[in-house]
């Protein structure tokens, strides 16, 4: 997706400095695609852009009927996990947590708050 918007920047910068043939023109357009090189930049690599972590699927947690009575703890709030509370698993390392936690870790975060993988 990022190639496909690079490449279209370039056609477009070209056809326009090739059609506009005096000088102070082409600083003029050699300005504008430079301050859309840096909003696309900015906007399209930020890493919230690229990690679409509220894609990542969402669980139910329901203990086993099997009479395990394990206790299973988010590492990032350090919280039991209890039925019926929302989780995400990630795909990688199957680590899970609380949907509301990884959410907010992964918003500043692109790995796993357990093993340190990264979570795609």
């Amino acid at each position: 997706m990022k190639e496909y918007y690079l490449e279209l920047m370039v056609k477009i910068a070209n056809s326009i400095v090739t059609t506009l043939t005096t000088r102070s023109c082409k600083h003029i357009i050699v300005i504008i695609i430079t301050i859309f090189f840096i909003f696309f930049t900015i906007h399209f690599c930020s890493k919230n852009f690229w990690h679409n972590h509220h894609r990542l699927p969402m669980f139910t947690f329901h203990h086993s009927s099997s009479g395990n009575k394990d206790v299973f703890y988010c590492v990032v709030c350090l919280h039991e996990v209890v039925d019926g509370e929302r989780f995400r698993k990630l795909p990688k390392c199957n680590h899970c947590f609380h949907v509301n936690c990884i959410d907010i870790w992964l918003e500043s975060n692109s790995t796993c708050p357990l093993c340190r993988n990264q979570y795609l």
